[in-house]
């Protein structure tokens, strides 16, 4: 039973009038809003974008000037103009012999491991590829042997494959060029091929390759072979044909369009197909500057190739490049679309395409006062070629040499190659940007000076011809270009020390220690929570005059996080540095991991702070003796 109090009587703290209650719960009230207004103003001060102090470094920037005409090429083949609708329908388009019924055409793409843009290329467009041709193998200094090419990358490569689009064709390609000397080395592949051991060694090294990894196919790349070598390469297929086809194995061989040492018939008899390199009608090396591809050169070549077996048995390789001359040398270098683009966009040169050869060319004057020449294919050009080849013969497929130097906007290109009509013409208007993140000057600090714009293409495409007559670039389009700086002058000896992940309570008073006691400087990047838990070591940092930059406040795989949340990481620990700095003191940031170049711009470009990028090589770690941090990384 419960003790029921016999009165009315209250407890000591009772406040009849219950003043007290409704001040303790004003107070409650005012300091719940306090906090809150404390955590919203904490909020907004993380999400909205932090204004970051700037280097005060010149940014440099090129003085490129234009031309007033697009070049020309007198020693080009006499093309027929494409405004001239008439003349151009009476070109003789040879039709194939033995063409059969249009057959469903294959999309094969050539693949590098040497540019990051391949890769990323790859990663916007494999569902849009039947078949990949990874420039995989090269031949070895010992005659029957191969090399592979950047294995990490192969892996990398094919683990994205099996995450994303397991089921695509993988035909590895093997070639005689030797990346040490930048050549295609003639004498390995004859010594090769005139050797009957050294070719049955290969072929039983390639079908070894080839099915342990369980790939589909393999593509042979065998160049500037010399022309009493041509019937032991028409051998060399033969053998490796009898090998690889009871296996499953699918063989093809690469060979110019216009090389008439290749015996194109006995190969035929042998490769599952032909691939038709349609493209280096110029290059750096030849009399003088041209086109790439013009569009007589390449309808010829086309004719008389498919006039010789049926169409069928070919797969068309369409270009997408460039090539640069300077002056009067005939050496020049290779551009990618988007280099292109960067050049024109600097310049400001007019591009539009040339009625008579088909490619696009410019002219500008460079900061040194030399007149440089560009030629380049493109969108609208492999459009020509597609509906050229179509009118021609039934070809098996398609390839595009190669991902990453593409003109992006080609992708419509190829999704619609069956649909070459004005609808398709008309999606070649919008001009994307690019895989690339474009740079100006030297150096490990890195700011983005322009975010990536969409540009416009005007495009006259004539119904009756089924060809795109008339070209004109009207808005260049570019994506992240970073400018950097730092680089010592030529011969100068420079090294920046920099310090990641602290403060530590432990190590970092002693790192701080020796610099002072050195008269030296060095840049800490921190973490946000170590910053939080240490916060006088960052102020005395920042008082002994080093710099303090951005390290993240968790520390995550940038790889991994969305840029959202890289943002919120970033932003945080800024507001950690700037309320022990009482201003905006830090103004870089700390790349994490083996993050890749390509990504690390694109996530931190909004955020309008420079970044902190390479590291030493290890190599030339042993000829630096840095003796005033023993034992600390750098």
């Amino acid at each position: 039973m419960k003790y029921m109090p016999k009165d009315n009587s209250h407890h000591v703290f009772y406040d009849h009038s219950q003043k007290r209650w409704r001040n303790s719960r004003r107070t409650m009230a005012a300091l719940g809003a306090f906090l809150i207004s404390i955590f919203i103003a904490t909020i907004i001060g993380i999400i909205i974008r932090p204004i970051f102090p700037q280097p005060k470094i010149a940014e440099p920037r090129s003085f490129f000037r234009a031309t007033p005409d697009s070049p020309k090429n007198n020693e080009a083949q006499a093309a027929v103009p494409l405004a001239a609708v008439d003349t151009y329908q009476k070109l003789t388009l040879a039709k194939s012999a033995r063409a059969s019924e249009k057959v469903a055409s294959r999309m094969m793409a050539f693949y590098v491991n040497w540019d990051d843009n391949s890769f990323r290329s790859l990663e916007e467009n494999i569902d849009s590829i039947d078949e990949l041709i990874p420039e995989w193998l090269h031949l070895g200094k010992k005659p029957g042997t191969f090399f592979l090419d950047d294995e990490t990358r192969q892996a990398e490569t094919l683990n994205f494959i099996g995450e994303r689009k397991p089921e695509i064709r993988i035909a590895p390609l093997i070639n005689n060029f030797d990346p040490e000397t930048q050549s295609w080395d003639g004498v390995k592949v004859a010594e090769l091929l005139k050797n009957n051991a050294a070719r049955s060694q290969l072929i039983a090294s390639i079908i070894k390759f080839i099915s342990e990894n369980n790939f589909q196919g393999v593509n042979i790349d065998f160049e500037n072979i010399p022309d009493e070598q041509q019937n032991n390469l028409v051998l060399f297929m033969k053998e490796l044909s009898g090998a690889a086809k009871p296996l499953g194995i699918e063989v093809s061989q690469d060979i110019p369009l216009d090389d008439d040492s290749f015996l194109v018939r006995s190969l035929a008899d042998y490769a599952d197909f032909l691939v038709l390199m349609a493209y280096d009608e110029y290059v750096p090396g030849s009399s003088s500057a041209g086109p790439v591809a013009s569009q007589k050169w390449y309808n010829n070549g086309i004719a008389k190739n498919f006039s010789q077996i049926p169409s069928e048995k070919y797969v068309v390789a369409i270009g997408n490049y460039g090539y640069e001359w300077a002056g009067q040398e005939i050496a020049g270098k290779e551009l990618t679309f988007q280099e292109t683009m960067r050049v024109a966009n600097l310049s400001g040169s007019k591009i539009t395409l040339d009625p008579e050869t088909g490619n696009t060319a410019f002219s500008y004057w460079d900061n040194s006062n030399v007149l440089r020449t560009v030629w380049f294919l493109d969108a609208v050009s492999a459009f020509n070629e597609l509906v050229s080849a179509q009118k021609i013969g039934n070809p098996q497929g398609w390839a595009l040499w190669r991902l990453g130097s593409e003109d992006p906007s080609i992708w419509n290109v190829f999704r619609r190659r069956d649909k070459l009509n004005k609808e398709t013409a008309d999606k070649l208007q919008a001009l994307d940007y690019g895989y690339d993140v474009m740079y100006e000057g030297e150096g490990e600090i890195l700011k983005v000076i322009e975010s990536p714009k969409v540009g416009q293409r005007g495009i006259t495409y004539e119904e009756n011809s089924g060809f795109i007559l008339e070209s004109t670039i009207i808005e260049i389009p570019h994506s992240y270009v970073i400018s950097r700086w730092g680089a010592a002058a030529p011969g100068e000896k420079k090294v920046a020390l920099t310090f990641d992940d602290g403060p530590d309570p432990k190590i970092t008073p002693q790192i701080l220690d020796i610099l002072k006691e050195k008269g030296v400087s060095a840049t800490f990047f921190t973490i946000g929570l170590n910053t939080n838990l240490n916060p006088g070591l960052v102020q005395r940092a920042y008082n002994e005059g080093h710099e303090i930059g951005n390290h993240t406040y968790t520390h995550p795989n940038i790889e991994k996080i969305s840029s959202q949340q890289l943002r919120l990481e970033l932003d945080a620990n800024s507001a950690s540095l700037r309320e022990l700095s009482k201003e905006n003191q830090c103004c870089s940031v700390r790349r994490i991991r083996k993050i890749s170049n390509r990504n690390h711009p694109r996530k931190c470009a909004r955020l309008n702070i420079p970044a902190i990028w390479d590291f030493i090589p290890s190599r030339c770690m042993s000829t630096l003796k840095i003796g005033i941090v023993p034992a600390q990384k750098p």
